[in-house]
C-alpha cells in the first residue's frame, strides 16, 4: 500500500484521524467542516485543540481491538 503523505497545509492527525474527526464522519453537516479544519485551519478546529492538549478522550478509528 502507498502511504499517505501530508502536507503542512494538512492537520497532522489526518494520517491516523480519530472517531470524533470530521474526515471519519463525513455526512452532509460535516464536509464542510471537513474541508475547512482538516486543511489548512486545522489549528481552529476544536477536536484538534481538544487531542493536542493531551485529552486521551478519542481513540484511533482503525484501532486493533
Amino acid at each position: 500500500m502507498t502511504p499517505l503523505y501530508t502536507n503542512k497545509n494538512q492537520c497532522p492527525i489526518i494520517r491516523d484521524p480519530h472517531d470524533e474527526c470530521y474526515c471519519i464522519k463525513m455526512n452532509s453537516l460535516d464536509i464542510d467542516r471537513a474541508v475547512n479544519f482538516c486543511s489548512k485551519n486545522f489549528m481552529l478546529c476544536d477536536i484538534y485543540r481538544k487531542i493536542n492538549e493531551g485529552h486521551n478522550e478519542f481513540k484511533p478509528s482503525h484501532a486493533a481491538i
